[in-house]
């Protein structure tokens, strides 16, 4: 299964605001095994199946670790979805976007713009990088 075109524009905007971890992130989405899309009705879960011999990010003292880093606008929603993602381990586990997605696909059209200017806290820039 591949990417589809949204999935690899969060993947750009998140490694855009964390350079330090480009590479790691970079290397987990090559070794991609497999990602299983839940559309909720109200948002949408992208997990992901990653090889186990990849590279990991560490986080603080904790194995989960979310970060939130984007807004969607698209005029197909009445109103922005946020975007989380969440590691496990130092492995990417899911990216969750909510709100917005009342459909069992993604916009047509849309507009990603990095947390920071959406007005929301990021909570990433304590952690420590392998």
């Amino acid at each position: 299964m591949s990417f589809k075109q949204i999935e690899l524009d969060l993947i750009d905007i998140f490694i855009k605001q964390y350079p330090k971890i480009r590479d790691i992130v970079k290397s987990q989405i090559d070794l991609t095994e497999n990602i299983d899309r839940e559309f909720s009705g109200a948002g949408v879960f992208i997990s992901f199946t990653i090889k186990s011999n990849c590279l990991k990010i560490l986080d603080t003292n904790e194995n989960l670790l979310r970060v939130d880093f984007a807004c969607i606008d698209s005029d197909e929603f009445e109103h922005s979805s946020l975007a989380t993602i969440v590691f496990d381990n130092g492995k990417i586990d899911y990216i969750e976007l909510w709100g917005g997605f009342n459909k069992k696909d993604y916009p047509k059209s849309y507009k990603i713009k990095p947390i920071n200017k959406c007005g929301k806290i990021n909570y990433m820039e304590d952690c420590k990088w392998i």
